[in-house]
């Protein structure tokens, strides 16, 4: 069955991936394994030579909201959300290292 095109742009790599009726397709579309899709999904980010041909495929199935800069734009949210993360997580151990003291 042939997924719905979506009315906004994806939000993360997950969405883009879903896009697809199936991440075989996508693969085979983006000339990469199956793995390789897979493993976008677990880490979060699609390594960046490969967003050219993941555009194309999408414009070439009609999903004109998924370009080469929205997949990039995906990737600086993940970045920013690491950061924040991190930036978290060493308050909380500055924040037990003060108390212990």
């Amino acid at each position: 069955m042939e997924r719905k095109k979506p009315l906004t742009q994806p939000h993360s790599v997950r969405d883009l991936v879903d896009l697809w009726p199936s991440r075989r397709d996508l693969a085979e579309e983006a000339n990469v394994t199956l793995h390789q899709v897979n493993a976008w999904i677990k880490r979060g980010r699609i390594p960046a030579e490969h967003h050219f041909d993941i555009a194309t495929a999408a414009r070439v199935r009609g999903y004109k909201n998924v370009t080469s800069e929205i997949i990039d734009r995906l990737h600086i949210r993940v970045k920013r959300s690491k950061e924040r993360h991190q930036a978290a997580a060493q308050m909380v151990r500055e924040a037990a290292k003060t108390a212990a003291e």
